[in-house]
């Protein structure tokens, strides 16, 4: 599912209009209508992290949601990669979780 379908599901579902979830994550209206008809790609991890937590997802729901995100960010800046904002998030303020991430790579690639 693209994320902006996600995102517009989840939103009716909550029982929020556009306006409503646009003021509690500081959004213009029309730039969310913009990302949930697929017009634009996701926005910021800042704002996804809010987004999810106002929407009060569940943990499988956060994990589609951020991992639609990511790739809906990649589609349009094939240069970068993005990872899921709450993997980001984490591994940033985790320096063991940085160690872990750099470890497996090493390993898979060792083991290639």
């Amino acid at each position: 599912m693209r994320f902006g379908d996600y995102l517009k599901s989840m939103r009716i579902r909550k029982s929020l209009t556009l306006r409503e979830l646009s003021t509690r994550v500081n959004l213009g209206h029309s730039y969310l209508s913009d990302i949930e008809n697929n017009k634009k790609s996701a926005p910021n991890d800042q704002a996804l992290l809010l987004l999810a937590d106002v929407l009060n997802l569940n943990a499988t729901e956060r994990v589609t949601f951020f991992d639609a995100a990511a790739k809906s960010k990649q589609g349009i800046d094939k240069n970068n990669f993005h990872i899921p904002a709450d993997i980001g998030e984490y591994i940033s303020l985790n320096d063991k979780a940085k160690a872990e991430v750099r470890n497996n790579i090493n390993n898979s690639k060792n083991n290639k």
